[in-house]
């Protein structure tokens, strides 16, 4: 832990340096860069990083919902207009906006210009009166604190400026800017909803049959919540949920099967999507040719032909429609 806060303070000292400078330098003779940070980010590299560092990309696909589907084609209306084609569904995991490579000192010059876009004018002016020495050694004094437990500046939180900047400002003797911020209000983290705790969130569970159970620890995150939206069809007791399933079966179906079509075939992003199979360490083609997803398309099927129909085939789901298939809503209403 300390070395990676003295990692965090060298390159918080670096980008208060870049930006002191105009943006014109990077101060790569320090010795906090050269014996805190680029020893960490070569062992990252050798380590964590060997095919490159992903950095994640932000943008959310959007759509067009007035897209005509060829030039002069009349607006979608209906159903057409509720379709949200796979590619612009916001679970599909996204590429990453670009790859880092290349030495430490590589990756240190892009981390610290990075981080020096969060540093906002006003404070870097606030600043700029204090010498290079009296601005490093009070992020060394961030650090210390850091260790100590009194503020987690520097902890591998992301970086805050309210956390750092006012304490940099107030060890250097600096006028600070009395506006309010919205950090000051010290909002919670954000926090995964606790299912467990959720009233009649586990009941279900433990009245169900093994056949349903084997629907929660990939479905459950999701849809066993007293919430509506997305449909809470493992919400309620085994009864409850035994009539959700056979309600939502042609859409669970279809979610499911989606493991069995190619990416570019898809239609419809499948279910589980890849982030839940993520946290659940599961690989994409482990989970596809598993015994439980064949378990869980029996059961589904098997609801299907009790109402009468078959399960469509996979080339039938990739020409379907999903929007027309029966309505899934959840079935507790709160």
């Amino acid at each position: 832990a300390a070395r990676g806060i003295r990692c965090r303070a060298a390159l918080l000292d670096a980008a208060l340096q870049y930006r002191l400078s105009h943006e014109n330098e990077i101060d790569m003779i320090s010795t906090p860069w050269r014996e805190q940070l680029l020893p960490v980010l070569k062992d990252n590299l050798q380590q964590e990083w060997k095919n490159g560092l992903a950095i994640s990309d932000p943008d959310i696909p959007n759509r067009d919902p007035l897209q005509r589907l060829y030039e002069d084609a009349p607006l979608p209306v209906g159903m057409p207009l509720a379709h949200v084609p796979a590619k612009f569904d916001p679970l599909r995991r996204r590429a990453p906006l670009e790859v880092w490579r290349g030495s430490e000192i590589d990756f240190a010059r892009r981390a610290t210009i990075g981080l020096a876009e969060f540093i906002a004018r006003a404070d870097v002016e606030r600043l700029r009166p204090r010498s290079k020495a009296e601005i490093s050694a009070a992020v060394l004094a961030l650090a210390d604190a850091t260790e100590q437990g009194t503020t987690d500046a520097l902890s591998d939180k992301p970086f805050r400026r309210a956390a750092v900047i006012p304490v940099l400002l107030a060890q250097l003797g600096a006028v600070q800017d009395k506006a309010r911020n919205p950090d000051d209000d010290h909002l919670p983290r954000a926090q995964l909803d606790d299912i467990a705790s959720e009233p009649g969130a586990t009941v279900g569970f433990e009245q169900s049959s093994a056949d349903v159970q084997r629907f929660f620890p990939y479905c459950g995150a999701c849809h066993n919540t007293h919430e509506n939206t997305p449909p809470n069809f493992l919400y309620g007791d085994a009864q409850t949920i035994k009539a959700n399933l056979e309600r939502c079966a042609d859409r669970i179906y279809f979610r499911l099967r989606m493991w069995q079509l190619a990416d570019a075939e898809r239609p419809k992003t499948p279910m589980p999507p890849r982030v839940m199979l993520d946290r659940l360490n599961v690989e994409p083609a482990r989970w596809a040719a598993s015994n439980d997803v064949a378990a869980m398309l029996d059961y589904v099927a098997g609801l299907l032909r009790a109402q009468g129909r078959d399960a469509p085939s996979p080339d039938q789901l990739a020409v379907k429609e999903y929007e027309t298939l029966r309505p899934c809503f959840g079935g507790v209403q709160q």
